[in-house]
């Protein structure tokens, strides 16, 4: 057998056994809300394109609510700092699925990796939803460390304001960290989102989840991801489990 080839068997296997292990995460605990965000890096690479797709799968705490969301995007780089992001979101919460929202995003890479295997960048997003008198406009401070050849360290800030007839007051804050390793032709990593609503005290309890992921490539061109997260704290949904796939040009 090829070296191409068992290559691509144990992809298979790899995203067989991520799913399954997102699958679990997600069964583990009876319900709530999804998102499909990622803790995102701030590297750039001049020419990159590249088109995903994700899927994220929700319930809520009662059992009865149960949603789905698509996210497809592009992104393409504009040179090796500089890359802007189209996104579309559409929801079915067992109606019939249905738009969501719009949003456009320019990440601006400040910092390269240097001996030290740090780089950061400034994200900077807008958000349209769909008939509710509601948008959003963001600001993510995003942070890598490479630690020698197999570790990888994210640290993302997000700051979102609302705008709109049904908008809140305040600025939202929002951490997530990563924690990944890479494991022969997979990455793992260890997830955690925390959502502290306003930060002038006026939208409730804070919301922090944690999970683990597991993400790969097959061939040069196409990424999957599989992860799923649990609640650690405060009103924190009980079930949250996504998926994507990604294509490079």
């Amino acid at each position: 057998m090829s070296e191409d080839l068992v290559t691509e068997v144990r992809l298979r296997r790899a995203f067989l056994g991520a799913c399954v292990l997102a699958g679990a995460l997600g069964a583990a605990a009876p319900a709530a809300a999804q998102t499909v965000g990622s803790v995102s890096g701030p590297e750039v690479r001049a020419g990159e394109r590249e088109a995903e797709y994700r899927l994220g799968l929700a319930q809520d705490r009662a059992g009865d609510d149960v949603q789905t969301l698509h996210r497809a995007q592009i992104q393409t780089a504009l040179n090796d700092r500089v890359r802007v992001r189209a996104i579309a979101v559409y929801r079915d919460r067992g109606d019939g699925t249905r738009f969501d929202h719009v949003e456009g995003e320019l990440l601006w890479q400040t910092a390269k990796a240097g001996p030290s295997g740090y780089a950061s960048g400034v994200n900077v997003e807008a958000r349209l939803s769909n008939g509710r008198g509601l948008s959003q406009l963001g600001l993510d401070w995003r942070n890598q460390w490479r630690v020698g050849e197999h570790w990888k360290i994210r640290a993302n800030a997000l700051f979102d304001v609302e705008t709109g007839a049904q908008a809140e007051d305040g600025v939202f804050g929002e951490a997530r960290f990563s924690v990944s390793r890479r494991v022969g032709p997979v990455r793992a990593a260890l997830v955690s989102y925390n959502d502290f609503g306003s930060l002038s005290g006026g939208a409730g309890e804070a919301v922090h989840q944690a999970g683990l992921a597991v993400s790969g490539d097959i061939g040069e061109r196409w990424s999957w991801y599989a992860g799923g997260l649990l609640p650690v704290s405060g009103d924190a949904p009980d079930r949250d489990v996504q998926f994507r796939l990604g294509r490079a040009f």
